[in-house]
């Protein structure tokens, strides 16, 4: 990871530093997506044992670059004991909260251009993506459907209720999306997403829009610091 600047030099060290300083073994870890760069389950193996190995239960999703992630049933073989793979579906945190799992895709109108340091025209900047409009569109609209197939298998009465999502739903203007609309219509309290990398110190990605509390957890945007979404479970 060092190859995407300084900020990442030593980054799984720091991780491991403050993650196992201040989990316990009965905190729940979400981890949504963007997990290993490799491109076989096999050769993701190291990095699952490294997250297996650190305290508290953990709760992983896809993204967009986990191309090991393929069948999700071999997946779940793979993980060590006190994790649990998501995917369009939901898992119990306990002490009645839950977290819906959906990897998405970047709604349509949303830019993040002017929050990144990348090189100019890079795809996750926000460059020129005409080309690939139709494609994301087609993506987009699968992943919306996934998403609410999730929200749907939301138990009643939970009392907090988590979307954990890889894209973000919402740009620096914190509007209102497609996304947003299907959190609130399932009473989500709780988004957090992750996607974004090299973003501005002065971009600020965490608020309040119609109720829900929106976080980007992506690790470097946290200096590779765990965020609390909620104590006390």
């Amino acid at each position: 990871m060092d190859v995407f600047g300084e900020r990442w030099r030593d980054h799984a060290r720091r991780v491991a530093e403050d993650w196992d300083a201040r989990v316990k073994e009965r905190d729940w870890v979400l981890l949504p997506g963007d997990l290993s760069w490799a491109m076989r389950l096999d050769e993701a193996r190291e990095d699952l044992r490294w997250i297996g190995a650190r305290p508290g239960r953990k709760a992983l999703m896809r993204g967009n670059h986990d191309y090991w992630w393929q069948s999700l049933r071999k997946v779940r073989e793979a993980l060590a004991p006190g994790c649990e793979a998501l995917q369009n579906d939901t898992l119990s945190l306990g002490g009645g909260a839950v977290v819906a799992g959906s990897r998405m895709w970047a709604p349509p109108g949303l830019s993040f251009a002017g929050a990144m340091e990348l090189p100019a025209g890079s795809a996750e900047a926000g460059g020129d993506r005409e080309a690939n409009a139709e494609a994301d569109a087609k993506i987009f609209r699968r992943e919306l459907g996934r998403l609410e197939m999730s929200l749907k298998a939301l138990p009643a009465g939970s009392r907090l209720r988590i979307a954990m999502l890889h894209f973000p739903p919402l740009d620096l203007r914190f509007e209102a999306s497609e996304v947003t609309a299907l959190l609130e219509r399932y009473g989500v309290t709780e988004c957090v997403f992750a996607h974004l990398h090299n973003v501005k110190p002065e971009a600020r990605f965490e608020g309040v829009l119609n109720g829900v509390h929106y976080q980007l957890v992506s690790s470097d945007y946290l200096g590779f610091r765990l965020a609390v979404v909620a104590e006390g479970l």
